[in-house]
């Protein structure tokens, strides 16, 4: 998917949503005698799951939560498959995480992987993606030991089926750099940040949307450890990019916007950051999403209430 286009990949999401939509729309409401009541069932099911996914990809999980809970629901009436099941309780999993509802989305995601290790074999490289999302649940719990278990097996399957410096392993190293600055390892969560960076730019180029978002990520991280110098390159350079592509008021690009107010209040320009603190508000606030929203806030209190520092001049910075 991020080999093509963005724009084109925009059309064709909202697009595809509205056919999907209609499709199931008209499916409903003719009386096709001929079909099983088991095979309607599971025709919704996979309706409601694509329905749930066009919203999961513009960022309006709200929206995709009912869709992705119904998508389940009929899945388990209709007694589909493994697969099947899988994907409803991997897609609730993620609409769970990104609503900050880690209890339900660890529980959903861990009879995911049940179900894809059924399917599939305990060594599949679906089942790594999963553990890596389980990882994720894990570091957003506090509960870092079993992030970094959980990861090292995730890593483990992906390295039976990958050379170590392919590219799909950037979104990995990602997710280990978190964990490693989460248990406050600077050194190395700039090392894994950097690598992961290296690799896309190298396979995607600059001006790539997944390599801005991993440039974001990483402007984060020096934000966060105070090195604001390091920062303020990637973090203009990743809201050039993810504007250009979601769009000037998109809320998928309000974590930039927080990190440019950061360096902003670094430097002592609280004007110019409070402008970036009140555009992520707003376009957070459009999304109904309640633990975004409580999220960004503290992140902006965190930021405002930062006193004037030297740029790049703070102690403990990551060099």
């Amino acid at each position: 998917m991020i080999y093509k286009s963005v724009y084109t990949e925009k059309k064709r999401s909202w697009i595809y949503f509205l056919i999907t939509a209609l499709v199931f729309i008209c499916f409903n409401a003719s009386d096709i005698s001929a079909k099983s009541k088991a095979v309607s069932r599971t025709f919704s099911s996979k309706s409601m799951r694509s329905m749930a996914r066009a919203y999961m990809s513009h960022g309006y999980y709200s929206k995709a939560q009912p869709l992705a809970e119904r998508a389940l629901k009929l899945a388990v009436q209709s007694s589909a498959s493994d697969k099947e099941l899988s994907m409803c309780l991997g897609d609730l999993s993620y609409i769970y995480t990104n609503q900050g509802q880690l209890e339900d989305a660890e529980e959903k995601c861990k009879l995911s992987i049940k179900l894809q290790e059924k399917v599939y074999g305990v060594n599949d490289y679906y089942v790594a993606y999963s553990l890596r999302n389980l990882c994720s649940i894990y570091r957003l719990q506090g509960r870092f030991q079993n992030a970094k278990e959980t990861l090292r097996r995730s890593l483990t399957i992906m390295y039976k089926h990958y050379p170590a410096n392919d590219r799909i392993f950037a979104s990995f190293y990602v997710e280990l750099a978190k964990v490693s600055a989460s248990v406050g390892d600077v050194r190395q969560g700039e090392k894994y940040f950097s690598k992961a960076l290296d690799m896309v730019v190298m396979n995607y180029g600059s001006e790539n949307l997944y390599t801005a978002n991993v440039m974001a990520d990483v402007a984060e991280f020096y934000v966060a450890n105070g090195n604001y110098e390091k920062a303020e390159p990637l973090a203009k350079k990743a809201q050039a990019v993810q504007e250009r592509i979601y769009g000037a008021n998109h809320h998928f690009v309000a974590p930039t916007w927080l990190t440019q107010a950061a360096i902003y209040q670094s430097k002592g320009q609280s004007r110019k950051a409070e402008e970036f603190i009140s555009r992520a508000i707003t376009t957070v606030e459009r999304t109904g999403n309640i633990a975004a929203i409580i999220k960004l806030s503290q992140q902006a209190a965190n930021i405002q209430n930062t006193k004037e520092l030297a740029f790049a001049g703070a102690r403990g910075t990551v060099n």
